[in-house]
């Protein structure tokens, strides 16, 4: 198998030509946690993980290393890889390969923008297919009202501020404690001509108008909303801030989280945040308790274990329970090999084959710089002459047809007439 790498970017190519067949597995590093559930898996010790603790505190390096000389481009880890950072090209739709799936009841959606708002990973957008107010050119100068936003009532959707510059959203940055992200709702009354037509568009009816005359047309609400699986980590954050429980996420895996406190006396959460830099879900958070020091939202995790990989003090334990994942089935010769990879994920000891005899263009290379380091023997020639004259003598005798009889036909009693025999033979011409 001939196997070559190149790097575009921050992505790891290889390709493994057998025969006129080739395979192409692609590495992107920009999407990889160093979570490690490829290097559980792998049957072949091919993955290794990189500096984790100095990625998540600021170093640019790829996450894992992928030994391609030991890589059998078997698609484990593309297989199972939660944030779709391992690709194989081709994979086999026999292959088991992890499950999760976040869907969109859309007789539920509005849509609104919390969704999207929330969305660590830029998995969600949402757009909207009704007019601004400043495209009906219905805007009345000098015009007097009152306008009332029931706070109690409000869920911040922003589908008023979407449609009306009179209103602004006041964002603030979500936390696993508290997810929302605006805290508050504003009116510029200097851009509102109390229409009244944001009242027909509050789906909690927040909105009251008091005019001394109202538009007399309506606005409807349409949209939609679209969501990339490919950057999807499901970790349940749109679920979480949904008022109308449009989206259901299920996870790829189950499990918990501790903290170990006796290694948490070295933990420094403000200097090193090496666990909520590196998780891709934003789970983690500075412990507002100082004994406790740091804390996570397990809502909102998926148990990869890269917090734990990225810890200094080893103050984290992840532990996966269950890992969900399509059939794995029973007639291929590799299906035990899955089997084992997928109770490595959970902590199993992985079985992996016995590759010592395997001969490797690496091997032949190394056994013969030993070769060639190794001091060979002084030879003596004359020895040498007499060894070959002696296999000689033996060859010439054995050529004779009955001293070869006379020898398989003899025994320990008769050696000396065997012998005797031979010698006599010998002596004759042949």
């Amino acid at each position: 198998m001939d196997v070559k790498t190149e790097l575009k970017g921050k992505k790891f190519i290889y390709r493994a030509t057998v025969g006129e067949r080739e395979k192409r597995l692609v590495f992107d590093y920009d999407k990889c946690c160093g979570c490690s559930i490829c290097v559980d898996l792998c049957p072949t010790s091919a993955i290794s993980l990189g500096p984790i603790f100095e990625i998540a505190t600021g170093m640019d390096a790829p996450p894992i290393m992928i030994d391609e000389h030991k890589c059998s481009f078997c698609g484990m880890c593309a297989a199972f890889c939660p944030y779709n950072a391992i690709k194989l090209d081709d994979i086999s739709e026999n292959y088991p390969h992890l499950l999760s799936s976040i869907e969109v009841n859309d007789s539920k959606c509005l849509p609104c923008k919390l969704c999207e708002r929330v969305c660590d990973s830029d998995a969600i957008k949402v757009t909207f297919d009704m007019p601004k107010k400043e495209d009906l050119v219905l805007y009345r100068k000098m015009a007097r009202g009152e306008i009332i936003v029931d706070k109690d009532k409000c869920n911040f959707c922003g589908i008023c501020a979407e449609f009306c510059d009179a209103f602004f959203l006041l964002e603030k940055t979500p936390t696993p404690l508290d997810l929302r992200p605006y805290e508050d709702l504003l009116i510029d009354e200097d851009k509102c001509d109390y229409c009244g037509l944001c009242v027909d568009l509050c789906p909690e009816e927040a909105i009251k108008v008091r005019s001394m005359a109202k538009v007399a047309i309506r606005v409807r609400l349409k949209g939609e909303i679209e969501i990339d699986e490919e950057k999807c980590t499901k970790c349940g954050k749109c679920q979480e801030i949904c008022p109308y429980d449009a989206i259901k996420v299920e996870k790829p895996m189950e499990g918990a989280i501790k903290l170990i406190k006796n290694h948490l006396g070295r933990c420094d959460p403000i200097g090193c945040h090496a666990c909520i830099n590196i998780c891709p879900n934003k789970a983690w958070y500075v412990s507002p308790d100082k004994e406790e020091k740091v804390g996570v939202n397990e809502d909102y995790c998926i148990y990869c274990g890269a917090c734990e990989e990225a810890c200094w003090v080893n103050a984290i334990d992840v532990r996966r329970d269950d890992v969900k994942h399509t059939e794995i089935q029973k007639r291929y010769p590799w299906s035990k090999s899955w089997e084992d990879g997928i109770e490595a994920i959970k902590g199993k000891e992985r079985k992996r084959p016995d590759l010592s005899r395997i001969v490797t263009a690496e091997k032949v290379e190394e056994e013969r710089k030993i070769v060639e380091e190794e001091e060979l023997p002084v030879i003596d020639e004359k020895s040498v002459d007499k060894a070959v004259k002696s296999i000689e003598d033996v060859i010439s005798t054995l050529n004779n047809k009955k001293v070869r009889f006379f020898w398989e036909k003899g025994d320990a009693r008769t050696k000396d007439e065997v012998l005797k025999r031979i010698k006599k033979e010998k002596k004759k011409k042949p």
